[in-house]
């Protein structure tokens, strides 16, 4: 509900509730009502999105590193999924190679079984990358044809990105290359934001060897293109424009 309408109302019934229009005991009723409904409306508005936001991509002319995306964890909220796939989209952009993995499930099923210790063979080869072992990574690798894997995983919090962790991983020495660690504040943030100012992290920290840390989405200066003005900037620097 509007919440200009919702404060007319109450102001109406107000207002008629002075001049005697309207016995006290319902006009207290009414009155009642209108306040949860306005505040409800509040509430309601705070996390909404008043914009759409589609965005399509074609493959990098000329790509930094060629990646494959790893979702490590499912949840009942779909934020895990969509954050994957959304990450996919911005990595294309800021320049990456993704290749679509086929047959994960099986694959990724298969290494839990390992990790859990109902399959102990090559046991000694789980690392810090979980489930995920040097062997195992290096396989799935060598069957897509690519030079780093980057696992996903995001906490549920309903419907909002509130904490997640992405790492970029050398298939051919199971090395960390680099590691995101993202905590949002309470309420999160809508998905294709945080994973663009992921992917542009990634980016930066893979090409120009250094740490990244952030504490607003794109430097505290994000304008109605929601960063994808920052995603341009560092095309451009990447071409030397």
């Amino acid at each position: 509900m509007d919440i200009l309408s919702s404060v007319l109302g109450f102001f109406v019934c107000g207002m008629m509730c002075r001049f005697g229009c309207i016995k006290d005991a319902k006009m207290n009723v009414v009155k009642n009502s209108i306040l949860i409904v306005f505040l409800l409306s509040i509430i309601g508005c705070s996390n909404q999105r008043l914009d759409y936001y589609i965005k399509t991509v074609p493959p990098p002319e000329s790509h930094i590193a060629s990646v494959a995306l790893i979702q490590e964890n499912w949840d009942n909220f779909w934020i895990s999924g969509i954050t994957y796939r959304a990450l996919i989209t911005e990595l294309m952009d800021v320049g990456f190679k993704v290749v679509e993995m086929e047959n994960l499930d099986t694959i990724l099923e298969e290494q839990k079984r390992q990790y859990s210790g109902l399959v102990e063979e090559n046991e000694e080869l789980v690392g810090e990358t979980g489930f995920l072992n040097k062997t195992s990574i290096a396989r799935i690798g060598k069957m897509l044809g690519v030079d780093y894997l980057v696992p996903v995983y995001v906490i549920p919090t309903g419907r909002k990105v509130n904490m997640a962790t992405v790492r970029l991983v050398s298939v051919e020495s199971g090395e960390v290359i680099t590691s995101t660690t993202i905590v949002a504040p309470t309420l999160g943030q809508d998905v294709d934001v945080i994973m663009k100012q992921v992917a542009l992290d990634i980016a930066e920290s893979f090409t120009q060897k250094k740490k990244v840390v952030r504490k607003y989405l794109f430097g505290n200066n994000m304008k109605k293109s929601q960063g994808d003005d920052a995603i341009q900037d560092f095309i451009d620097k990447m071409k030397g424009e």
